[in-house]
């Protein structure tokens, strides 16, 4: 993807200008999709995980809330994030393969 004078591919302008939808889309998501709901604390998390998912960074530990351990840590890899919440769906088919552990 080519970069504009603003340094942000159109994919990262996409999602900027979305930002809010997005957010608005993942809260639901976490509160409705499962029980016990999940905590909103976790959205800028959900929402750094599919960006680096975009961008096939599979194991790139994101930091978790201070609300949120995963085994017990702060950190939890994009993979776990993106499977642990079911945000398939916010990804490129070819990614999705990839959640699942398929090369």
């Amino acid at each position: 993807m080519s970069v504009d004078g603003t340094g942000l591919s159109g994919a990262e302008k996409m999602i900027d200008r979305n930002i809010d939808e997005l957010k608005n889309e993942i809260a639901n998501h976490l509160q409705n999709t499962n029980y016990p709901p999940v905590t909103l604390d976790l959205i800028d998390s959900c929402i750094e995980a599919i960006r680096l998912a975009e961008d096939k960074k599979w194991d790139h530990l994101v930091k978790l809330p201070d609300s949120v351990k995963f085994n017990g840590a702060e950190y939890a890899t994009v993979n776990d994030i993106i499977a642990g919440q079911r945000l398939e769906k916010w990804l490129d088919v070819s990614d999705h393969a990839q959640t699942f552990g398929a090369n």
